[in-house]
């Protein structure tokens, strides 16, 4: 049977809407006859989703990344070398050069003239058009301009296929498939509403404003301590609820000497976001960059009204009137905005929140992402005249 195989820079703590889609994919993958593998970084073999995955029966490899991540090009073209391997693909950047110089090499020792395809998925902005540094612009349309010929690229979002376009990538090698979310992860809850506020010492009549900021500046997070400062001068029942990691820790800290004030809470990641999503009034995203949020939709999938800086990486939202924009980094603007949603009575919440129900399922599911991928696939293998 012939493989597919995944090799992805992702060793998060929870597994996320990205490991739930890979699920689905492998699901698909098998279903069109082929087999697959999963390449990560050694640490995600701590991780409790990657010993799940082992358990289930996926083939599931680690990589060293204790030194150059050159040092997979070895790993990954022994795996490449063998004659049922179809297709590589990988996601988050930090590995796509070394797939790339992986896989002539595998070619070379099984002697083939076939090219395996290699496709790069594409799941944030390219850094060439907004990274401030020469250099750092240099490399990257070195990069997706000159070293990425024949490699296949795959946006999670329209602005991401402009800008692939924009750094020197045929417009023939780009497949834009928008990311799908996993319906039942991320609205069915395990723990109450009442079980979570009492966790993060609220009470029921607080109006709950949820986000996620992993990188506090390219997240907004100093937008939003802006903008909810002002906000809770009228109405003192709101709350900001931030999820993140030490870095998050560590602005929260250095932004308020360590005495945060009484509206906030900065919580640490869970694999239960539905809980989170049920315990929240209004989801915000004052990014400033983005790829494709899953949280976004996972949001709109929970009827949560949802407010958003007004980025490329996010404009899919505009098809739901429940999704209000603002201008983004414009605290003041935000303001506004969080006070009209706020305002918005029982009704044209409803409506609102519906709509965004109804495009989560309709547009974003993670099914229907994954027969897309499918499609890719075939295109690709077609094109490179590999039959499998």
């Amino acid at each position: 049977m012939a493989t597919v195989v995944h090799v992805a820079g992702f060793s998060s703590p929870y597994g996320g809407n990205f490991i739930a889609s890979l699920a689905q994919l492998r699901k698909s993958c098998m279903e069109a006859g082929w087999d697959t593998a999963f390449l990560f970084p050694e640490v995600a073999r701590e991780r409790a989703w990657f010993e799940l995955l082992a358990q289930d029966g996926w083939d599931v490899r680690c990589f060293p990344t204790t030194a150059s991540r050159m040092r997979l090009v070895p790993l990954l073209a022994q795996l490449v070398a063998q004659e049922d391997v179809c297709l590589v693909h990988t996601h988050f950047v930090d590995y796509d050069l070394p797939a790339l110089a992986a896989r002539w090499l595998g070619m070379a020792r099984r002697r083939s003239q076939r090219r395996i395809p290699l496709l790069w998925h594409a799941h944030s902005e390219i850094d060439a058009l907004t990274s401030v540094a020469c250099l750092r612009r240099v490399a990257m349309h070195a990069k997706y301009g000159v070293l990425s010929r024949g490699v296949h690229m795959i946006p999670v979002g329209r602005s991401v296929a402009r800008q692939l376009i924009a750094v020197g990538v045929s417009e023939e090698r780009v497949h834009l498939v928008e990311n799908g979310i996993d319906l039942c992860r991320a609205t069915i809850a395990a723990r109450s509403t009442d079980e979570v506020l009492a966790d993060l010492s609220l009470d029921e009549s607080r109006r709950v404003l949820l986000m996620f900021g992993w990188k506090p500046i390219l997240k907004g997070v100093d937008t939003a301590l802006e903008a909810i400062a002002a906000v809770y001068a009228r109405f003192p029942a709101v709350a900001l609820v931030i999820v993140g990691t030490d870095e998050l820790n560590t602005y929260i800290a250095e932004q308020f000497d360590k005495d945060p004030p009484p509206w906030l809470r900065v919580v640490a990641p869970v694999e239960d976001v539905a809980s989170l999503f049920h315990s929240a009034d209004i989801f915000l995203a004052p990014s400033r960059s983005e790829g494709f949020s899953y949280s976004v939709c996972e949001a709109m999938a929970n009827k949560l009204p949802v407010v958003l800086g007004d980025i490329p990486g996010v404009s899919w939202a505009r098809r739901s009137p429940g999704a209000v924009f603002f201008p983004a980094g414009d605290a003041q603007a935000l303001m506004d905005v969080l006070v009209e949603v706020l305002d918005w009575d029982e009704e044209t919440r409803a409506k609102h929140g519906e709509a965004n129900e109804h495009l989560a399922y309709a547009d974003f599911n993670v099914t229907s992402w994954s027969e897309r991928m499918i499609v890719v696939y075939r295109e690709v293998l077609a094109r490179a005249g590999v039959g499998c």
